[in-house]
This record gives structure tokens, C-alpha cells and sequence, in this order.
């Protein structure tokens, strides 16, 4: 993922203007990035949601043209997820990926869980403009591959969790 850590990183989905230029965009950001995107559909909706989908999209566009909001389309109805477009298109219509920074603080009886999210640039330079909606399962150290509780991202800077 280090080239979509670069200045110079382009989105997965990107217009084309002239034949010549499809050629330009597929490489190891598309291919690298596009995969760990479908991992985290899958992730977040589910194996079965995420099948059902996938194969209701291969179905109605075998043969023919398509674009990505189709896809979406047909993995929300799928996990009947109103939200996924919106979720995803944060991924695959920018550039980059987020570096989140995770503090904690007890409150009383509660547990204060502060994330703030910012561009990650492998030159250690840092960017703001950019901000992702992310799905996140908390795990425990006893059932580390169980989540036991999800929070949600919704695109700001920081956000704060009880």
C-alpha cells in the first residue's frame, strides 16, 4: 500500500477521458487497494450478504458494462445496508487510506474511547482534507478474532465513543 501513501496517489475510480488513459490506472493502487476494500465489505456485511450480493451483480451484468454504484447497489441490498454507497465511496473516490490515532480514558464506570483520523503520507508530512467513513469491531484480548462491540466512523476528524 506504500504508493497510495504518496503525494502522487490517485482514487481507485477515476474518469476517463481518452482510451489511452485506461492502460494508466490499473496498477498497484487499484489492484492492492481495490482488494482490501472488498475485504472490508466482506467484513463488515458479512460472507452470506456479501455472496448474495456479489453473485445478484454478476448475474445482472454478465456480459454487459457497469459501473462501481451498481456493485454498491447490489451488496446494500444485499446486507440491506442504505448506507454502504456512501461508506465505500470514501474509499474508492479518494486517494489514500487514513492513519487513525486511538486514545482511552475511564469515566466512571465507562470507558471514553477517542479516534481522530488524518491522511497517512509515508513521508510523515500530514494531510487533513481528507476524512473516511470507517466500520470498526472492537475485539478483546481473550476473543481477539470476536468482535464484541462495532463503532462507526462517519467521516469526521475525531470522534468520541462511550
Amino acid at each position: 500500500m506504500v504508493p497510495d501513501a504518496l503525494h502522487n496517489s490517485h482514487p481507485i475510480e477515476m474518469s476517463i477521458e481518452k482510451p489511452t488513459e485506461i492502460d494508466e490506472i490499473f496498477d498497484e493502487i487499484t489492484y492492492g487497494k481495490g482488494s482490501s476494500v472488498i475485504r472490508l465489505i466482506h467484513a463488515y456485511i458479512g460472507s452470506e450478504a456479501f455472496r448474495r450480493g456479489l453473485s445478484n451483480y454478476l448475474a445482472e451484468y454478465s456480459y454487459k458494462n457497469t459501473i462501481t454504484d451498481n456493485l454498491w447497489s447490489h451488496l446494500s441490498r444485499a446486507s440491506n445496508n442504505s448506507h454502504l454507497s456512501s461508506i465505500l465511496s470514501t474509499w474508492t473516490k479518494q486517494m489514500g487510506y487514513p492513519l487513525l490515532t486511538v486514545k482511552e480514558k475511564q469515566k466512571g464506570n465507562e470507558r471514553l474511547i477517542t479516534i481522530e483520523q488524518m491522511r497517512f503520507l509515508a513521508d510523515g508530512t500530514k494531510d487533513d482534507r481528507l476524512r473516511w467513513k470507517i466500520p470498526i469491531d472492537i475485539c478483546t484480548k481473550s476473543s481477539p478474532n470476536e468482535s464484541v462491540y462495532q463503532l462507526y466512523l462517519n467521516g469526521e476528524k475525531k470522534q468520541e465513543f462511550l
